[in-house]
C-alpha cells in the first residue's frame, strides 16, 4: 500500500475531563460542592462558599441524579489541562528557581508569605486554622487571630489557640473578665453582646446560670447540656459550630469549603478538592501531588521524588545502569557507562547489546553515521550530559528532537536501520545525505523483514525525519555500431537490393519495490538498425561471332559466339546503432515499510522529490554505405582471313561490355533509447503487508514523483 497523497495530517488523541460538584443530598442535609448553594435563609449568590450552614440531622443518602465525577488527562496523569478549572501545566522546566523575598514555593507556584491560605512566614504552606476565629498573619509570620466568631473570644494562652473561650456563660458573659454576680445570676443575649441579667427572656431558658435559646445556642443546641447529656454542637477542623432550630450544623471559616458535607476543605490546597470540589490532583510516577494557589485559584502541581527531574509533567531519571552516549566524547570502544559515554550511537549500541542493556540515553549533539538498532532496545535522545555522570532531560523543548539528530554518510543511502528487530526510537532527528548519486533511493528510516513473517515491530515517539531528493537517473547513450553482416561482404550475393526494415525505439516502465527498497524504472534500449540487401547482377553483354587464324592448323578456324560478362551486384549498407536506455530516478522515502509493523507518535515525515528519469541514448545512423553495382567486362571478337597454302590472317577488336550489377540497400537507423521513469516521493510507504499506526499529531509532506 501507498500512503503519499494526504498531504500534512493531524492526528488527535481524545481526552475527557470531569464533572466536579452538582451533588445534591436530602434528609435534612444543605451540602455545597464549591458553589454557595444557599440555605433556609440565605439564596445562593454563586460565589465560592466559605460561609454556608451544613445542618446536621439524620443520616443523608446522595441524590440518584447525582453525576459521578470523573477525571482524566489524556495523557500519563503528568501533564494538566491548562483550560479546566483549577488546573494548569505541572512544571516549567527542570526547576521554576527560588521565590521573590516577598513570596515562598509551595509545590511548583510561589505564593506570598502573609497569607494564612498557605500558612505564614516561609517554612510552612499548610493553612492557618484556628478554633472558632478567622485567621491572619501577624507581624511575627505566625498564624494569629483576625477576628473571633460570634459568642467566642481570645482570652487566655497563644493566639494560635484561636478564640477559646464562650462569652455566652455567667463567668465570661459580653467579654473574658465579666463575670455575673449573685444579683445578676445569668447570661442572656443583648443584641450583638451578652449581659448578666436575674431572668431570661423571651424564647431563652435557663441553663447552666446562663439565658440560652436551645434553637440557636451551639452549647445547648435542642436542650439543656448536662453532666448526663451534651446538646453542644462541634465543627471539624477549619469549620465553626452552628445551631439552627434546634439541630447542630457548621460553618467553614474564609477560604474553607464543605465539599463532602463533613469536613472544611481547601481548595487552594488540598489535593483532593484543588480548584472545586472533588478535583483530585493526579499523582505522578516518583512524585506526589501538589496543590498551591495561581492567581487565587487553586492548582494542581507536581513535586519529584529526590534524584527526579521535573520535566513536561513526568518526574524523570536517566537510568544509570543503562547505555550513554555523549557528542563530547571521542571514545568508541571501552565506553557507554553513565561517567564515560561513547561518542557514537553506534558504539553505545554495541555496549548495550554486550552489557544486556535496553535503553541508549543520547546527548544533545550531531552524529554522522548509519545507525543500525538492534533487538529489545530504545535509543532515547533528549539528554544533556552536564559531565561526571551527570546527566539531565532537556525539557525547555518539550518533544522537539532536533537537539539529537543522526546523518546518514554520504555513502549510505539510509539513516536508520531497522531489521528483523523489536525497538523504539524517541525524540531524535533523522537526516539523509543533500545530495544522492545517479538513480540512487534516499530513506530516513528503512525497516523490514528479511524472512517470510513479519518480525520487524518498530516505535517512533516524538521523531522528525528530512530525507533529500532521490538521485536523477542516468542519460542512455548511443551503442556501439554494428559490423556488416557476411552476407554483405564482397563479393556479395545477388539480392533485391532493398533498404533495411525501420526498427523500433526503446520502451518505459515505472519502478517497482521489494524488500531491498525502490528499484527504479529504467527505459530499454532501442533495436539496432537492419542491414540493407544486396543488389542485383547486371544484364548479360552483347554476343558476337569469334574465328581465330591458327596456320599450324591450316588457316582460320570454325567461329565460335563470344559474349561480354555481366556486372557483380552492389553489397548492402549496415544498419545504424541502438540507443541505450535512459536510467531510472532513485525515490525519496522518509520511512520505508516493508512486511513490518510501525507505531508513529507525533513527530514530523518530509520527504523531496523523487529523482527524475535520465534521456534515452540517441538512434545511430548507419555506418557502411551500400556499394554501387560493378559494370558488365568487355569481350574480344577475333576475325580471320584465309590465305592460300593455309595461311591466314586475323584480327580482334572490343565488343560492347555486358550489363552492370544494381547497387545495394542502405541500411536503416537503429531505434532510440527510451527514457527511464522517474523515482517516487513517499512521506512513508507501506508494502508487503506492513502497516504503519498513528497516534499524536503527526505531520506527512512530500515531494513530487
Amino acid at each position: 500500500m501507498r500512503h503519499r497523497h494526504f498531504g500534512s495530517l493531524l492526528f488527535l488523541a481524545g481526552f475527557a475531563v470531569a464533572a466536579c460538584g452538582g451533588a445534591s443530598f436530602e434528609a435534612g442535609v444543605i451540602a455545597d460542592a464549591g458553589d454557595d448553594g444557599g440555605s433556609s435563609t440565605t439564596p445562593d449568590d454563586g460565589s465560592a462558599d466559605t460561609g454556608v450552614t451544613h445542618v446536621v440531622g439524620p443520616p443523608a443518602h446522595a441524590d440518584a441524579g447525582k453525576d459521578a465525577a470523573d477525571h482524566a488527562d489524556g495523557a500519563t496523569d503528568a501533564t494538566l489541562d491548562a483550560g479546566e478549572p483549577g488546573e494548569a501545566s505541572a512544571d516549567a522546566g527542570p526547576d521554576a528557581g527560588p521565590c521573590p523575598s516577598t513570596q515562598k514555593l509551595c509545590g511548583d507556584t510561589c505564593v506570598s508569605i502573609t497569607s494564612p491560605v498557605t500558612g505564614c512566614a516561609d517554612t510552612s504552606c499548610t493553612p492557618c486554622s484556628l478554633p472558632n476565629a478567622t485567621a491572619t498573619c501577624n507581624t511575627s509570620g505566625a498564624c494569629a487571630v483576625g477576628a473571633c466568631n460570634a459568642g467566642f473570644e481570645h482570652c487566655t494562652g497563644p493566639t494560635s489557640g484561636g478564640c477559646e473561650t464562650s462569652i455566652t456563660t455567667a463567668t465570661n458573659c459580653g467579654s473574658c473578665t465579666n463575670a455575673c454576680t449573685i444579683a445578676d445570676p445569668d447570661c442572656a443575649a443583648s443584641g450583638a453582646t451578652w449581659m448578666c441579667t436575674s431572668g431570661c427572656s423571651g424564647s431563652n431558658v435557663l441553663c447552666n446560670s446562663a439565658c440560652v435559646d436551645e434553637s440557636t445556642s451551639t452549647a445547648d443546641c435542642g436542650g439543656c447540656t448536662s453532666s448526663s447529656k451534651s446538646y453542644a454542637c462541634t465543627a471539624p477542623a477549619n469549620g465553626a459550630a452552628t445551631c439552627t432550630s434546634g439541630a447542630c450544623g457548621f460553618t467553614c471559616n474564609a477560604n474553607f469549603t464543605a465539599c463532602n458535607g463533613n469536613a472544611c476543605d481547601s481548595l487552594t490546597t488540598d489535593t483532593s478538592n484543588c480548584g472545586a470540589c472533588n478535583h483530585a490532583c493526579p499523582v505522578p510516577t516518583n512524585g506526589v501531588a501538589t496543590c498551591a494557589p495561581v492567581a487565587g485559584v487553586g492548582t494542581c502541581g507536581i513535586s519529584c521524588d529526590s534524584g527526579y527531574q521535573l520535566c513536561n509533567g513526568a518526574c524523570v531519571q536517566a537510568d544509570p545502569s543503562a547505555a550513554f552516549v555523549s557528542s563530547s566524547s571521542s571514545a568508541t570502544s571501552g565506553c557507554g557507562a553513565i561517567g564515560a559515554p561513547c561518542g557514537t550511537i553506534t558504539a553505545g549500541i554495541a555496549y548495550a547489546v554486550a552489557e544486556g542493556k535496553t535503553h541508549v540515553y543520547v546527548d544533545h549533539g550531531t552524529y554522522e553515521e548509519q545507525v543500525t538498532l538492534t533487538k529489545g532496545l530504545t535509543v532515547e535522545g533528549g539528554w544533556i550530559y552536564g559531565g561526571a555522570g551527570a546527566w539531565t532531560k532537556e525539557c525547555s523543548t518539550g518533544t522537539d528532537p532536533s537537539s539529537v539528530t543522526i546523518i546518514a554518510p554520504t555513502a549510505a543511502s539510509i539513516a536508520v536501520l531497522a531489521k528483523d528487530v523489536t525497538a523504539t526510537l524517541t525524540n531524535i532527528s533523522v537526516h539523509n545525505q543533500t545530495t544522492a548519486a545517479a538513480g540512487e533511493s534516499i530513506y530516513g528510516i528503512f525497516a523490514a523483514s528479511t524472512g517470510t513473517t513479519n518480525d520487524t515491530s518498530l516505535t517512533l515517539n516524538a521523531v522528525e525525519i528530512t530525507v533529500a531528493a532521490g538521485g536523477g537517473g542516468s542519460s542512455g547513450s548511443t551503442d556501439t555500431p554494428p559490423g556488416l553482416p557476411a552476407s554483405n561482404v564482397p563479393p556479395c550475393a545477388a539480392s533485391d537490393g532493398k533498404a533495411g526494415a525501420t526498427v523500433a525505439a526503446g520502451t518505459t516502465s515505472a519502478g517497482s519495490y521489494g524488500s531491498s527498497g525502490f528499484v527504479p524504472g529504467a527505459g530499454t534500449a532501442g533495436q539496432v538498425g537492419n542491414a540493407g540487401d544486396n543488389g542485383t547482377t547486371g544484364a548479360a553483354g552483347t554476343c558476337a561471332p569469334s574465328t581465330t587464324c591458327d596456320t599450324s592448323a591450316g588457316g582460320c578456324q570454325p567461329a565460335v559466339t563470344v559474349c561480354g560478362g555481366q556486372g557483380a551486384p552492389g553489397c548492402g549498407g549496415s544498419g545504424g546503432a541502438r540507443g541505450l536506455g535512459g536510467g531510472g530516478g532513485g525515490a525519496s522515502i522518509a520511512l520505508f515499510v516493508w512486511k513490518a509493523t510501525v507505531a508513529v507518535n507525533g513527530g514530523s515525515f518530509a520527504s523531496q522529490n523523487g529523482g527524475p528519469g535520465g534521456a534515452g541514448g540517441s538512434a545511430g545512423s548507419p555506418v557502411t554505405a551500400p556499394t554501387t553495382g560493378a559494370t558488365g567486362s568487355p569481350v574480344n571478337v577475333a576475325s580471320c582471313t584465309q590465305k592460300p597454302a593455309g595461311q591466314c590472317t586475323g584480327s580482334t577488336k572490343s565488343e560492347p561490355y555486358g550489363g552492370a550489377g544494381t547497387t545495394g540497400g542502405a541500411g536503416s537507423t537503429g531505434g532510440a533509447g527510451a527514457a527511464g521513469a522517474g523515482g517516487d516521493s513517499y512521506a512513508y510507504y507501506t508494502g508487503g503487508a506492513g502497516t504503519v499506526t498513528t497516534s499524536g499529531t503527526p505531520t506527512f509532506t512530500f515531494g513530487s514523483g
